[in-house]
């Protein structure tokens, strides 16, 4: 396994910065709030700090073990809107394909089991969908750079995770 490199994540906010604000200005993404871009990077750089990989080398299993077991943890409420934001990554993944910025979207969106979330999705009310867009905006923002929490003794990352517990309550 690659090595975390504190260059290589901030090359992957770059690009994602820059993928970020094409999909936003694509038909697919101009639908969606702006302020979702946040997840799109926390999602890029948690899969690097957990498993290294950069975009162009994600695979259908470590996205689906980082999205089961990491970003529950790292996102509050991500398990309630699980489909909201598994519809914004499938049509971000859609739109990395279709640019032939990444070349295995499909084996991801498959691993994920996002293809059929916009039909078994229950219709939501508009409330819901306003909480979905002010948990996105008061998500946890990884650091652009820094040591995965994993590699942190067990103690230390309690710590850390206390403190983004704590920071989250205040935002609320």
């Amino acid at each position: 396994m690659a090595q975390y490199s504190e260059k290589t994540a901030e090359y992957i906010n770059k690009q994602i910065n820059e993928w970020a604000d094409e999909f936003f200005a694509s038909s697919t993404g101009s639908k969606r709030d702006k302020s979702q871009a946040g997840f799109l990077h926390d999602f890029a750089l948690t899969i690097y700090q957990e498993k290294q990989l950069t975009p162009k080398r994600w695979t259908g299993k470590a996205v689906r073990e980082v999205w089961d077991t990491v970003l529950p943890q790292k996102i509050p409420q991500f398990v309630r809107f699980e489909n909201r934001f598994g519809e914004l990554i499938r049509d971000f993944l859609k739109f990395l394909d279709e640019k032939n910025y990444i070349r295995n979207a499909s084996a991801i969106i498959n691993a994920l089991a996002l293809q059929d979330t916009a039909e078994k999705a229950p219709a939501e009310t508009e409330k819901v969908a306003q909480t979905f867009q002010q948990m996105v905006q008061q998500a946890v923002q990884l650091p652009k750079v820094g040591k995965p929490l994993r590699s942190y003794p067990a103690k230390e990352r309690e710590k850390i995770m206390r403190k983004i517990r704590k920071k989250q309550k205040h935002k609320r």
